[in-house]
């Protein structure tokens, strides 16, 4: 088989600057909200995306002068593109965490997937497709969030300290108190301790849902005032 038809080297390069500045775009936002998939990997999906479109776009071309010079070719077309929709299933997947009864990851699993496609538009030259497509996606992660009243899940420990001749601390309750001032979900609430010789250091894990844009400075500097919390923080999963 012959080499291919001449490759336009300025139009291909526009193709892949297009799809690595579209999926980048999204990358950028998923970095900034600090999502397991951010920037680098959305750019390698589009990019990577991209250049298996090109490939079929040019085999398209090579086929259809083959066409020409010997009669009709029967071959079919887009199964390369398709391998590359249905395999980013393994990229979205690590990104899909499952803990308890909560899901967290879909969106991130989504917009690398929506990464590839925008990559797979690029690449066979609907450049429109691309931008008009990749605005309407970082509207739907930006807008749609400020817009609406989304909530988030997650982890807080706080770790209280109380006389080992007790049988209760002094922050169990008034955190059910502050939860419900706050106007927060609690989903879930685990409980260890630890004995020692004069105290008991208990490990409540509360799993809440916060609206977005919650001030969890303030919230977590009301927790500590609360009597007997010795420690406070974020688990990130």
């Amino acid at each position: 088989m012959e080499a291919g038809p001449p490759v336009d080297i300025m139009n291909t390069l526009l193709r892949i600057a297009v799809a690595v500045l579209a999926s980048g775009v999204i990358g950028f936002e998923r970095e900034y909200h600090n999502r397991p998939a951010g920037l680098r990997t959305h750019i390698l999906v589009g990019l990577g995306a991209a250049m298996v479109a090109l490939m079929e776009s040019f085999n398209q071309k090579q086929i259809a002068q083959l066409g020409a010079e010997a009669g009709a070719v029967n071959v079919s077309v887009g199964r390369m593109t398709a391998q590359v929709i249905s395999g980013i299933g393994f990229l979205g997947a690590g990104t899909i965490l499952v803990h308890r009864h909560s899901i967290t990851g879909l969106t991130t699993a989504a917009s690398l997937w929506n990464a590839a496609c925008l990559g797979i538009a690029a690449g066979y030259g609907y450049l429109t497709v691309c931008i008009v497509g990749a605005g309407s996606t970082l509207m739907a992660l930006t807008l749609i969030r400020r817009m609406l009243p989304l909530k988030e899940e997650r982890r807080i420990e706080i770790s209280c300290a109380g006389s080992a001749n007790t049988d209760r601390v002094g922050a169990a309750d008034p955190l059910k108190q502050l939860i419900q001032t706050h106007k927060l979900r609690l989903n879930s609430v685990n409980l260890t301790a630890l004995r020692s010789s004069e105290s008991i250091i208990r490990t409540y894990t509360y799993s809440l849902d916060f609206p977005t844009g919650f001030d969890f400075t303030a919230f977590f500097e009301r927790i500590l005032e609360l009597p007997d919390v010795s420690s406070v923080r974020m688990i990130d999963d």
